[in-house]
């Protein structure tokens, strides 16, 4: 393997958002002026280069730290964790670096260390630009602080700037989400994902939703988001995956990643990363699994949420070059804190099915002979009557020919059938 794309997982938060189920701890401020621990960027630093060396990482192809709140690290602490990434392989000519932001954390010099630590793309989650909103769901920023934090991305920052909006938020409506969104346009980002809220039971909004204790209106919050993805392409902003806009040229290059089921590898605490075809017979040595048992079930692995052991494992490791011949991943002789799962071949396929028709652009007939060695056409039961046909005529499918190769993709009407296609695929 020679350039892989790479997430870096940040779980620490000052405040936990109640619809939120990522995997993040509670932080506060520490006696030496920090929020995030030294001591867990230099076992982020250690695995990345442990890792680096056992797939033979070259460069790094794209790189995004998310969270948890990423924002939440000092201009040092992230010039110190992007030169550790850095140190471990180079990044690629024209690496796409994104770093999740907070409106809250954002400044001029976070800004600055960003820029001068390699980052060329800021996520900030504006969410709502409604503070009866943002209140309902325990935001830890204002309208007037996120306003801020716009104004500041649209005037000093140099590199892709993308926007994270929720539709169908407690409190929210199709004119209040027209409002933020046409709000948003003003400060003219690159990059605009447009969620639909969903409910999840461990999550504090969802257990006051299925309880009863909170109204929610599920077709309200649908046509909200259909007013909302209206109003980007109307704006300019085209629908390229099902909760993503762009101006042309600006798709998320590291989402691509993993939409196109990519080898990505996964550093953190929380922090996944899967690996579909990278083994060489050499390398395989180094893995109790055989070779060909490894080429073919790809491999995904989450690390430990336990903090204190994640942090302990990577910082107490020796020497790299002492324990490589019986250092393997997860798996291995030397297990990491990790959870490991194998995806044979059909749970590749349906997972390289159901995420390349989350892409407007649809499934590459040809990328799907290569990777499986059968017919798109016959799979989906195109000129035969079959699903994608009846699809088809009702308007929510379409096959395409596209520079010479043949795609099969679901319209903007049936991309919102997604679930659905899936569902028939499968029976």
């Amino acid at each position: 393997m020679n350039s892989v794309s790479l997430y870096i997982h940040i779980p620490f938060c000052k405040k936990k958002c109640s619809y939120c189920d990522f995997f993040s701890s509670p932080c506060s401020l520490q006696k030496d002026k920090k929020y995030v621990p030294d001591s867990y960027l230099t076992a982020l630093c250690i695995q990345a280069e442990s890792y680096a060396k056992i797939f033979n990482v070259e460069s790094w192809k794209t790189i995004y730290i998310g969270g948890g709140t990423p924002s939440l690290l000092t201009a040092e602490q992230l010039e110190f964790l992007l030169g550790g990434i850095k140190k471990a392989a180079v990044f690629a000519d024209e690496c796409e670096v994104t770093m999740e932001m907070n409106p809250d954390d954002i400044s001029e010099s976070l800004l600055a260390a960003a820029k001068k630590s390699g980052v060329t793309r800021i996520s900030v989650g504006i969410q709502s630009l409604s503070d009866e909103v943002l209140k309902a769901v325990d935001r830890r920023c204002s309208r007037q602080t996120s306003l801020t934090a716009l104004e500041l991305l649209h005037k000093k920052w140099q590199g892709g700037f993308s926007a994270d909006l929720i539709s169908g938020l407690p409190l929210d409506s199709r004119e209040q989400l027209e409002k933020t969104i046409c709000e948003l346009l003003s400060f003219d980002p690159d990059h605009i994902s447009l969620y639909s809220l969903t409910l999840e039971e461990e999550t504090p909004l969802g257990r006051a939703v299925f309880s009863g204790n909170l109204e929610y209106d599920y077709e309200t919050a649908d046509d909200c988001w259909l007013a909302g993805r209206n109003l980007l392409e109307k704006n300019g902003y085209r629908q390229y995956e099902v909760s993503n806009f762009a101006k042309p040229g600006f798709e998320s290059i590291h989402n691509k990643t993993y939409w196109k089921l990519e080898n990505y590898i996964g550093l953190g605490a929380g922090g996944t990363g899967t690996i579909y075809s990278c083994f060489s017979e050499q390398k395989s040595r180094n893995f109790q699994n055989d070779f060909s048992f490894c080429m073919k079930n790809a491999v995904r692995w989450t690390g430990t949420q336990n903090l204190k052991e994640f942090t302990s494992f990577w910082n107490d490791l020796p020497a790299f070059s002492e324990v490589l011949k019986d250092f393997s991943l997860p798996w291995g002789k030397t297990v990491q804190p990790a959870s490991v799962e194998f995806l044979d071949r059909k749970t590749q396929e349906f997972e390289f099915l159901m995420m390349g028709f989350r892409l407007l652009e649809g499934v590459c007939a040809d990328e799907y002979a290569v990777r499986f060695g059968k017919s798109l056409a016959e799979r989906l039961g195109a000129g035969c009557g079959g699903l994608f046909d009846s699809w088809n005529e009702r308007g929510l499918a379409v096959r395409i020919y596209r520079n010479g190769q043949e795609f099969f993709a679901l319209t903007a009407d049936g991309i919102l059938l997604l679930n659905q296609f899936l569902q028939e695929l499968l029976d």
